[in-house]
């Protein structure tokens, strides 16, 4: 299992994240076996950043733990293009911030707990904008 940090948002607490991911694996009974820890500039495309490599070389089953949405997208339209790799590749997210996963081992994630699910991930994109 993967965890995913950005390390490098203002006004955000890495080290409390950090935190609070590790409460919410022990909480869901997750192990992490890696932590990849992401530097470079959020405004560039997931796909050219470490989460992308590990899409890429994720295999079906795999699963990454990232707090929130902000740390992989920049924009509701990456988040969907990341969404749908995952997907595509079989590979499980987990959102601590929204306490939510989306398992893509079979077809039984719903559409209604997806949307909600992008709802949550645009009113933060929306909120980090008017703070900036």
């Amino acid at each position: 299992m993967n965890c995913y940090f950005y390390a490098h948002i203002d006004g955000q607490n890495p080290e409390g994240e950090a935190a609070i991911v590790k409460q919410y694996t022990e909480k869901n009974r997750l192990v992490i076996t890696q932590t990849v820890t992401d530097s470079d500039n959020i405004k560039s495309n997931w796909a050219d950043r470490k989460i992308g490599q590990i899409i890429k070389t994720g295999k079906p089953g795999d699963t990454i733990i990232v707090f929130e949405a902000a740390q992989i997208a920049c924009s509701t339209s990456q988040m969907l293009d990341f969404l749908a790799k995952a997907s595509e590749s079989k590979i499980n997210i987990y959102f601590v911030k929204y306490n939510a996963q989306i398992n893509n081992q079979s077809e039984s994630t719903k559409t209604v707990d997806l949307l909600a699910i992008i709802g949550q991930i645009e009113s933060d994109f929306i909120s980090k904008r008017t703070t900036q």
